[in-house]
């Protein structure tokens, strides 16, 4: 496969790094505004073509891996299409709803794939808690409680913009958009599809710094995320209530309580930036879309709606913190 990367930043290092090593891989171009990163890429990648642009990008490829600021993603999703070239896109792959409608029409009329880069559906963690709700040992899910405390947003590589994620011209948003992303399209494989929501968010000067969304899903399930970029600690926990039991995960530490008792382990906790021991089996599993039917990927349609989950967001804290329905 011949993959051209868009945006060599901290992430679209991380994956050139892997697709360095894939026997089946060869990144044939790299597309950056900064000559710094340009210049990066270069070393890594001594044959590929170097562009500032995508439109300079005239490389034949089979993949565009887009790792830019998520404000571009959806010019750089079209261009690409538009050129015949399968598209794997980091979260969040669309921030405007009907756009990514537009987008999946697009690929599958271009009978191209599309797909979303969404790891944490590869981590450990998720694994555990998704098999636990599958079998049903415990009923169903009453509430899911996910807590993420940073003291500071994600830093950027220092040749461009390194608090990039604090400006809303590139990120599209704070807090709610960089991590809450991430939690949404994890409950919609939980839980489904939210019946409303509520949002508040902190001061939004000029982004959310903290941010605490609640869900509602069919029949009674609730949903609450507590996000926050001002925390005096790193740390993370993610706890699913159900009938029987309930089972919490806490900086890579899994305690389950059921009527039978509790147990404790641990399990792999890749808590870096870029996750990539997530990246191997996703990329794995974008390979195997690639050769089946094209078009855009089930995972695609959940990331517009994460974009709608975010659009909605935004309203309810605009409306004072108020509950909205979600409308299909």
């Amino acid at each position: 496969m011949k993959v051209l990367l868009c945006g060599f930043g901290r992430m679209g290092e991380s994956h050139g790094l892997f697709y360095s090593v894939h026997p089946l891989v060869q990144v044939v171009g790299v597309v950056d505004p900064n000559p710094h990163r340009l210049a990066r890429a270069a070393m890594l990648f001594p044959n590929a073509q170097l562009a500032s642009s995508i439109e300079m990008a005239t490389v034949e490829a089979d993949t565009a891996d887009i790792c830019s600021p998520p404000i571009y993603h959806a010019s750089q999703v079209r261009h690409f299409l538009l050129r015949g070239v399968n598209v794997l896109c980091e979260k969040p792959a669309i921030l405007n709803p009907e756009t990514g409608v537009k987008l999946s029409r697009l690929a599958r009329s271009m009978r191209r794939t599309l797909h979303p880069i969404h790891n944490y559906l590869y981590s450990p963690a998720f694994g555990i808690m998704r098999d636990f709700v599958a079998r049903g040992d415990l009923g169903h899910v009453v509430s899911v409680t996910v807590d993420v405390f940073r003291t500071g947003s994600a830093r950027g590589v220092s040749d461009w913009r390194p608090n990039w994620r604090e400006d809303p011209e590139l990120s599209g948003g704070g807090v709610l958009v960089d991590h809450g992303s991430h939690w949404i399209y994890v409950l919609l494989h939980l839980l489904g599809t939210p019946s409303r929501i509520r949002c508040t968010l902190d001061s939004c000067d000029p982004v959310d710094r903290e941010a605490h969304l609640s869900l509602e899903f069919e029949p009674l399930a609730h949903a609450h995320i507590n996000l926050s970029w001002v925390s005096n600690v790193r740390a993370n926990s993610l706890t699913v209530n159900m009938e029987g039991g309930w089972i919490r995960l806490v900086d890579g530490v899994v305690n389950i309580q059921t009527s039978s008792g509790s147990r404790e382990f641990a399990i792999s906790n890749d808590d870096s930036h870029a996750h990539m021991a997530w990246f191997s089996p996703l990329f794995r599993d974008y390979e195997l879309l690639c050769k089946g039917d094209p078009g855009p990927t089930i995972e695609w349609e959940n990331a517009v709606t994460v974009a709608r989950v975010l659009q909605l967001s935004i309203e309810s804290h605009d409306y004072g913190g108020v509950w909205l329905a979600y409308a299909q």
